[in-house]
């Protein structure tokens, strides 16, 4: 990756952080970049103030495809940073005191996902339903589930599948404790099992 001597999209400390990791990857750090502080409106990318941009593959990404711009990207799960967002999560007091409904729910949610996956276009339709003024951005919400489907089942792995590792090289968790306590996989095996997911 030639980042060397790039401008590149400052939204943060956390963004920062991974930013930073990511260099390292590269044997650069920060000072052979030139970050640019802005915030999550495209608009400076598009008129050429950065030449790099940190942003999401499900939005930013998509967005800017949509208007003529041709991309590169570097997708920070490839390179071991993964992100915690949309997991599911409870208490282990919940789980101590009622593991069906957690086993449960775990079991909905994966063949929910399992489901959607399969039956992209019928998904799609049902959140249109379900908020009508996103129907004018079909086509933005179907690439963006489509974006979204390696982060839901990493190639070679299962729905549901976490790196609690990846989740500890991430920078941007770097405040997270206990975090091996934090992936839990009785229940997941339990309803890879049921669902006969293998």
């Amino acid at each position: 990756m030639d980042f060397k001597g790039r401008r590149i999209v400052d939204k943060g400390d956390a963004w920062r952080r991974l930013l930073k990791k990511f260099l390292k990857l590269g044997g650069l750090s920060l000072d052979d970049v030139t970050l640019v502080k802005r915030g999550f409106d495209m608009a400076p990318f598009y008129n050429d103030e950065v030449d790099i941009w940190a942003g999401f593959l499900t939005s930013e990404v998509i967005i800017a495809r949509q208007k003529g711009f041709e991309l590169v990207t570097f997708p920070v799960h490839e390179y071991g940073f993964s992100s915690i967002g949309s997991s599911i999560y409870t208490s282990e007091k919940m789980i101590a005191r009622n593991p069906q409904t957690v086993e449960s729910f775990l079991i909905a949610s994966i063949k929910g996902w399992n489901y959607a996956i399969q039956n992209i276009e019928e998904s799609i339709g049902l959140m249109i339903d379900l908020f009508p003024k996103m129907a004018s951005e079909k086509q933005f919400h179907r690439f963006s589930f489509e974006a979204s489907i390696p982060l839901i089942i990493p190639p070679g792995k299962k729905v549901g599948h976490l790196d609690c590792n990846s989740w500890k090289n991430n920078p941007i968790f770097s405040n997270l404790t206990h975090v091996d306590r934090l992936y839990d996989t009785r229940f997941l095996e339990n309803a890879w099992r049921k669902l006969e997911i293998k």
